[in-house]
């Protein structure tokens, strides 16, 4: 496990991650207007609007990059695989980052909470991710076996390091590693839970977008 995190007031970057073409949703998802803001412009204003992240760059893909900087948002080039898109976000930050949260930009409703809670056990640990219990009951397609759920936990974004740690589980990824826990687990750093939101959802499909619809739109029915 990672020790303790470094010394001096933390420079905090987000990375809004951008690349994807989201062909499940239907259409161009990050497009998909809420309250006429696309979803990837939710994403990104929620780290803009944080008082603890001094730095936001949104890694998109190229045909995305001018409506990013038409909005006010530093931009990189997106990769055509999600480690590739965070390698590129990580060679793109300001030489005096010191902490980074890397989130999916297709997960519109990450809350300010979410955030101070990140950042606050990104205090004392060399990295966060925010989880979530699994509700449903867990079989295999195949068996049919019941899988207990008690010790599993859905993982949700932003997930949150050191700049240098996630720079050094960048240098040989693990190709198959799906999120930015696993590459550090790679290097020997466990990354510290906190609760995630239901409302954090990632938008995939058509159901996805109706549902962030009413939960963007309607500030009050959102919850914690």
């Amino acid at each position: 496990m990672g020790g303790g995190v470094a010394q001096g007031k933390p420079t905090v970057a987000a990375l809004v991650l951008c690349g994807g073409s989201g062909t499940r949703f239907g259409s161009d998802k990050l497009q998909f207007e809420v309250a006429g803001v696309p979803l990837w412009c939710w994403s990104a204003e929620a780290f803009a609007g944080h008082p603890g992240v001094e730095h936001v760059i949104v890694v998109a893909r190229p045909d995305l990059a001018p409506q990013v900087r038409e909005a006010g948002f530093a931009v990189t080039e997106g990769g055509a695989t999600r480690q590739q898109s965070v390698q590129n976000g990580l060679a793109a930050l300001p030489k005096r980052v010191t902490h980074v949260l890397v989130h999916d930009g297709a997960r519109p409703g990450v809350s300010s909470e979410l955030i101070d809670r990140v950042l606050s056990a990104l205090d004392t640990n060399a990295a966060v991710i925010p989880v979530l219990p699994i509700a449903d009951t867990l079989r295999h397609r195949e068996t049919h076996e019941v899988i207990p759920r008690d010790k599993l936990v859905s993982v949700q974004t932003p997930q949150a390091a050191r700049l240098s740690d996630l720079m050094l589980a960048y240098q040989n990824p693990d190709p198959h590693a799906t999120d930015d826990a696993a590459l550090l687990k790679d290097i020997g750093i466990i990354c510290y839970q906190v609760g995630g939101e239901r409302d954090n959802m990632k938008v995939t499909n058509e159901e996805d977008g109706a549902v962030i619809t009413r939960l963007l739109a309607v500030p009050e029915s959102r919850t914690g």
